[in-house]
C-alpha cells in the first residue's frame, strides 16, 4: 500500500500562504493528538482487563458457586458485557471529541470488494501460520499453550457464543477500532491511519495466537472502511468470520475429531465416516472456499499491491524555521509517535496482556 507521490508542487515555499482550506499543524499538535488517541486505546484496553478483574474478585467471595458452575456465561458477562457497553462507549465519546478526518461515502464495485476480501483471507492465513507457531514454541518452553479468546469456541451454548462472538463483537469492534480509530488517524493518511488501526486491532486481542491473523484482518477491514466511508462494508465481512468460526467449532470440528481417537478397524472407520459425512463435507467446502480465496487473494496482491494507492494526509506541517510548509509524512508521524507518552502506555497494558495470556490462569 502506498500514498500518493508528492510533487515540488505540493511544497510551499516561504512566505506564501499555504492552499485555502488546507490545514496548518506543527509536530506539537501532531505529538498531543497521537498522545490522547493512544492513551484513549491504553484506556480501553485497561478497562478490558479491570472490569472481569474486579468482577472476579467480588464474586469469589459472594457467588463462588456461579464461577465455579457456569464459567462461560460468567466470562461473557463479566467481561465482553462491561466492555461491550461501557469500555467502548466511552472511548468512543471521548475519541470523537478530538480532531478526525471520516473517509468520503462512496460505492465500491463487487469485483473490487471481493478482491480485498480475498487478500484478507491471504492475511489471515499468514498471521494465523505465524502465531501458531509462536504459541507453538511457547507451549514447548513453558510446558502450557498461551490462553485466548478461542478458548471458548465449541463450549458451553452455541447460541450464546454465536451472540457475543458472531454478531456482537463485530459490531462494537468495528466501530471502537475501524469507525473512531481509523477516523481519528486517517488526518495523517490513508496508509498511516490503515497500519496503525490494524496494529492496534491485533495487539488488543492481548495473546500470540490472535494477534498476528487479527493484525491482517484488521489491515482488510480498514481498507473497505476507507474506500466506502461504510461501517457495514467492514462489519458483513467480520460477522461471517467470526460467526462460521463459531458454528464449525460447535457442530463440525467435535464430530470430525471423533475420527482420531476411532477404533482402527476398518468397519468402525467406514461406520464413523458414513455418520460424519455431512460436516466432514461442510468442512472440505469451508476450507476450499478459505484457502482458495487465500490464494487468489496471493495472486491479486503481488498483481496490484505496487498499482494501489490510498489518499495522504492533507496537513500541511509548519516548518520550525524557514518560514515554509510542506505536507505530513508518514516518516513524521512515526518519528513523532515514538515520543508519545500514550503510545508507551498503551505498549505497557498490552505487554501486561501478552504476559497474563502465557501464565495458567487459577480462577
Amino acid at each position: 500500500m502506498n500514498e500518493r507521490p508528492y510533487s515540488a508542487a505540493d511544497v510551499t515555499p516561504p512566505g506564501v500562504t499555504p492552499t485555502s482550506g488546507a490545514e496548518i499543524t506543527t509536530r506539537h499538535a501532531v505529538w498531543l493528538h497521537l498522545t490522547l488517541v493512544f492513551a484513549v486505546v491504553a484506556l480501553l484496553l485497561g478497562l478490558h482487563i479491570l472490569f472481569p478483574t474486579v468482577a472476579v474478585l467480588l464474586l469469589r467471595g459472594r457467588a463462588p458457586v456461579f464461577l465455579k458452575n457456569d464459567p462461560l456465561l460468567a466470562t461473557y458477562l463479566l467481561e465482553l458485557v462491561p466492555f461491550y457497553l461501557i469500555a467502548i462507549p466511552l472511548c468512543a465519546f471521548l475519541l470523537s471529541r478530538l480532531p478526525k478526518q471520516k473517509p468520503t461515502r462512496g460505492n465500491m464495485a463487487p469485483s473490487s470488494y471481493l478482491g480485498w476480501l480475498c487478500v484478507g483471507l491471504t492475511f489471515v492465513t499468514v498471521g494465523n501460520l505465524i502465531g501458531q507457531a509462536i504459541t507453538s514454541v511457547i507451549t514447548v518452553l513453558t510446558g502450557s499453550s498461551p490462553s485466548s479468546a478461542t478458548d471458548l469456541l465449541g463450549k458451553g451454548n452455541v447460541w450464546l457464543a454465536l451472540l457475543f462472538i458472531g454478531i456482537l463483537a463485530p459490531i462494537f469492534e468495528e466501530i471502537i477500532f475501524r469507525k473512531f480509530i481509523v477516523d481519528a488517524l486517517r488526518r495523517y493518511g490513508e496508509v498511516t491511519a490503515i497500519l496503525l488501526s490494524a496494529v492496534i486491532f491485533g495487539l488488543a486481542h492481548g495473546n500470540f495466537t490472535q494477534c498476528f491473523y487479527t493484525f491482517g484482518l484488521g489491515l482488510i477491514l480498514a481498507v473497505l472502511y476507507c474506500r466506502t466511508g461504510k461501517l457495514i462494508a467492514s462489519i458483513i465481512p467480520h460477522m461471517i468470520l467470526n460467526g462460521a468460526s463459531t458454528l464449525l467449532s460447535f457442530l463440525v470440528l467435535p464430530r470430525i475429531e471423533a475420527l482420531s481417537g476411532a477404533d482402527r478397524a476398518a468397519d468402525t472407520l467406514l461406520q464413523l465416516l458414513a455418520d460424519i459425512w455431512l460436516p466432514l463435507l461442510v468442512m472440505l467446502a469451508y476450507g476450499a472456499v478459505f484457502y482458495g480465496g487465500a490464494l487468489t487473494g496471493l495472486i491479486l496482491f503481488i498483481l496490484r499491491v505496487r498499482k494501489t494507492r490510498f489518499a495522504p494526509s492533507a496537513l500541511l506541517l509548519e516548518a520550525e524555521a524557514g518560514g515554509f510548509y510542506r505536507p505530513l509524512r508518514y516518516a513524521d508521524v512515526r518519528g513523532t509517535l515514538v515520543k508519545s507518552p500514550g503510545f508507551w502506555l498503551m505498549l505497557a497494558v498490552v505487554a501486561y496482556q501478552f504476559v497474563m495470556s502465557v501464565i495458567p490462569s487459577t480462577v
